[in-house]
């Protein structure tokens, strides 16, 4: 059993943004409900702005932040909110996504998942991953 993990300063970067965003829209609303003659009504932009930073972060924290590579060829896959198994024979492909730098789409039956490409030992797991299914397809990692 091996584990691989985003470093602690990615985690940190990442959720820290997240977190300056969030407290943005927070001190937006003060704002925008203290309202004022006169003044633009924020209300709708603000439904909209959480809306999408809401959306944002549920995308986000399905982003596994470790991979297991278990003893019986299963890989498992831990977010924030869920944790996914995949046995490695299961594995359709493997790639980059395009327009989307520094991301990885995992394709398997039943599903994909994206992540992060700083995870500490990504290559040497999809080298492993490889090895023990040459059907898997690997493009721009």
């Amino acid at each position: 059993m091996k584990t691989y993990k985003l470093s602690r300063s990615t985690l940190i970067f990442i959720y820290g943004l997240l977190g300056f965003v969030s407290l943005i829209g927070v001190m937006a609303v003060f704002q925008g409900f203290k309202g004022g003659v006169g003044r633009f009504p924020v209300q709708p932009l603000l439904i909209v702005w959480f809306g999408v930073l809401a959306w944002v972060w549920y995308v986000y924290a399905r982003i596994p932040v470790a991979i297991t590579w278990r003893d019986e060829g299963v890989l498992e896959f831990k977010s924030l909110i869920a944790t996914t198994t995949v046995h490695v024979e299961n594995l359709i492909a493997i790639k980059a996504t395009p327009l989307s730098w520094g991301f990885i789409k995992i394709t398997y039956r039943g599903g994909s998942l994206r992540l992060l490409s700083q995870i500490t030992g990504l290559y040497e797991l999809i080298g492993a991953v490889k090895a023990a299914n040459p059907r898997v397809e690997i493009t721009g990692c």
